[in-house]
């Protein structure tokens, strides 16, 4: 069979699910959407350097008035109230509501991918909140928190630690600290000679430290191989998007320079959560690429 519908085929595999699936996947969705809510004010806040918890409730960002409990819902509010602050009838972004969904939509799709495995799965959900926070700050701001880059790689060299004291799930792609370790520094290092090269070819800063960070975090959730084959996705994806955007520019008679600044944290977040979801899928791919084997 062909590497690529091999890959495929995999991809399309869902994993055992547990009893009671469908209430099980609600679930999962009403927690997701409410997590995204709390997304939407890491996104907010963040960048600008306020307090996630302070203040503890979210408030109008025209008349300053603190939003009660029932208006702020998950899904339900937003279009309950016509997306509106009920005391100055500001509009809001829709934006809030398409994280809190797509958050809830992520979270679900983890039962279908990990079945009943719950540490993967709980691993899943961190990432994917974690990189969808990535994804819309680096879109908005072009910058990465540290806060979320390096307290990843923390957390994950610490997670290392517990999977090789106590044996979790094979279905993680890191069982060693040394494998966090490693992931980590190649996911630093590639990036590194790339944003070297970069720079010396364009003669100017071809990327920012903050991608840097970003690929070593999740090369110690995903190993380095994972990690290599993040920077090979994300540069594909980045490659698929930008000339699509030059399409549509020259479409829209805007010229070529229409799109020049792309931040690269969106494509290195999205190919990331797919190397941990198919990890080994990835590995068994890009091996019959490279030594262009077939499967029986």
């Amino acid at each position: 069979m062909p590497p690529l519908l091999a890959l495929m085929r995999e991809l399309f595999t869902l994993a055992p699910l547990p009893a009671h699936a469908g209430f099980w996947a609600v679930v999962l969705f009403m927690f997701g959407a409410c997590i995204g809510s709390f997304l939407n004010v890491c996104i907010y806040r963040l960048p600008r350097g306020l307090s996630l918890s302070n203040p503890r409730r979210s408030f109008c960002f025209t008349c300053k008035t603190p939003i009660a409990w029932y208006d702020n819902l998950p899904l339900v509010s937003y279009l309950w109230l016509g997306g509106r602050c009920r005391h100055c009838e500001t509009p809001y972004s829709m934006r809030y509501f398409w994280v809190e969904l797509a958050t809830g939509l992520l979270f679900a799709a983890g039962l279908f991918l990990f079945g009943a495995d719950l540490v993967p799965l709980c691993v899943y959900l961190a990432l994917a909140s974690s990189l969808t926070v990535v994804f819309l700050i680096d879109v908005d701001r072009q910058i990465i928190p540290d806060s979320i880059s390096l307290g990843g790689l923390a957390a994950g060299l610490l997670f290392s630690c517990v999977a090789w004291l106590v044996p979790l799930s094979p279905r993680l792609p890191v069982q060693h600290p040394g494998e966090a370790l490693l992931g980590a520094a190649v996911g630093y290092g590639v990036l590194w000679i790339v944003r070297w090269a970069g720079t010396l070819l364009f003669r100017k800063e071809a990327m920012g430290l903050g991608d840097l960070k970003l690929l070593a975090m999740l090369g110690s959730w995903i190993g380095w191989e994972s990690a290599l084959y993040t920077v090979v996705l994300s540069a594909f994806l980045g490659s698929v998007v930008g000339i699509a955007g030059k399409l549509v520019a020259l479409a829209r008679k805007q010229g070529y320079g229409a799109l020049t600044e792309v931040p690269y944290g969106p494509y290195l977040s999205l190919a990331g959560l797919f190397a941990f979801i198919y990890s080994d899928a990835l590995h068994r791919f890009f091996t019959m690429v490279i030594l262009r084997e077939g499967v029986a």
